[in-house]
């Protein structure tokens, strides 16, 4: 995203708190709150025939490992330095710590999606469907969602996290934007299994997770 905030040279824990690295510690805070709600939708590890991102741990999927290590060297460093470098397969998905996935979420969706510039609720709305629907699907959500709920003038849905798209957001009454957001989300998750029914299996846990927005 070209708006994002540049990732560093070297990814830390996440439990760093002001001192090391965030701006407030409520900023470290809500990270952490968000990141476990994360944690309880996304579950361990499994490796399930239907799931188009291969094997998955803490929600990190083989597919979008891959990707990431291939053209960011912060996150091969991170893998070696837990043992874990080479060539990713589905054994280095099931060999990740939570400390592991969690330092991906902060560096590879928390910051590049600029969450900590938003309000309380909003945050972890746009966090989660970052996570499950990639960083610019996450982003084009939240810009639909803002529009949904009658911010004039309407957003470009560019999947770009900007000053435009985080102005509307702190401007949308949060009990608007919270049941835009979820509806959009399950207008996603529905056009998905109509899209492939073979998806059919886990939208009954995708339309929980959508009802779930905005709790934390």
């Amino acid at each position: 995203m070209s708006s994002a905030a540049a990732r560093p040279e070297t990814v830390p824990n996440f439990r760093l708190r002001a001192s090391r690295g965030w701006a407030t510690r409520d900023a470290a805070d809500r990270f952490s709150i968000c990141l476990e709600r994360v944690f309880a939708h996304e579950g361990g590890f499994n490796n399930l025939k239907a799931d188009r991102g291969g094997a998955t741990n803490f929600g990190i999927s083989l597919r979008f490992l891959q990707g990431e290590a291939a053209m960011n060297p912060a996150v091969r460093r991170l893998l070696a330095d837990q043992g874990l470098g080479g060539p990713v397969t589905a054994q280095t998905i099931r060999a990740i710590s939570a400390d592991t996935a969690a330092s991906l979420y902060l560096w590879c969706f928390w910051v590049p999606c600029r969450c900590d510039e938003l309000p309380a609720g909003v945050d972890g709305m746009l966090f989660d469907q970052a996570v499950n629907a990639g960083r610019t699907n996450g982003a084009r959500l939240l810009q639909r969602a803002v529009n949904f709920a009658g911010h004039h003038p309407h957003l470009a849905e560019d999947g770009q996290i900007g000053p435009r798209t985080i102005a509307a957001a702190q401007a949308v009454r949060f009990v608007d934007l919270r049941a835009a957001f979820r509806e959009v989300a399950v207008q996603r998750y529905r056009a998905i299994v109509e899209a492939n029914p073979s998806q059919q299996k886990f939208l009954r846990g995708w339309l929980a997770r959508a009802a779930a927005l905005g709790d934390v």
